[in-house]
């Protein structure tokens, strides 16, 4: 008998738990044939979605200085300072926040150990979100629907090669982040 993980139906369980069984399975599977798999995040606070993806703006230009400067003594609701009132006097409100390095140098030590895009933790509209763009989308990770796995991909033939991309639809999910091997959702 052939098992086909990606037409399982659990309906009883939620998007968290699928995705964390089909995970699971596949790390398992992995492992049997030499090649470790580790889940290496899975649920992500909203307030650590937020603080990253905010970094992730500073240090890529996409805010403001008027944006971070309409924060109540430079601080988000979650209490993280992206702003003090010496730094970037004399830049304007329309000045890309990558303009001052001293926000430069705050947001990299607010963000992830490795700088890279990352999706805010709260919905549009919701004053926490502040002072990150509406644009970003809240991520995969906040409501427990995307998994980020450590795997030797090159066991495999590489992170994209056939043999990798038809192991994780074999399990029902997929990749959409080209950039992140490592990040899975479900197909």
């Amino acid at each position: 008998m052939i098992l086909n993980p990606s037409t399982w139906r659990i309906d009883y369980l939620g998007v968290a738990a699928l995705i964390r069984v089909r995970v699971k399975l596949m790390s398992y599977h992995l492992r049997r044939r030499g090649v470790m798999c580790t889940i290496n995040a899975q649920f992500r606070a909203p307030a650590l979605a937020h603080r990253w993806s905010t970094a992730h703006g500073i240090v890529t230009g996409r805010i403001t200085m008027g944006a971070l400067r309409t924060l109540d003594s430079g601080r988000d609701r979650d209490g993280n300072v992206w702003i003090r009132q010496q730094w970037g006097r004399e830049l304007s409100d329309q000045t890309r926040s990558d303009a001052c390095p001293e926000i430069v140098q705050n947001a990299i030590a607010l963000g992830p150990a490795t700088m890279v895009y990352a999706e805010e933790g709260y919905e549009c509209g919701d004053p926490r979100r502040l002072p990150n763009t509406e644009d970003i989308p809240v991520s995969k990770h906040v409501g427990g629907r995307a998994v980020d796995l450590n795997v030797n991909w090159a066991l495999l033939g590489g992170p994209w090669s056939e043999q990798s991309n038809a192991l994780v639809t074999r399990f029902g999910l997929r990749r959409p982040v080209p950039e992140e091997p490592w990040h899975v959702e479900l197909a």
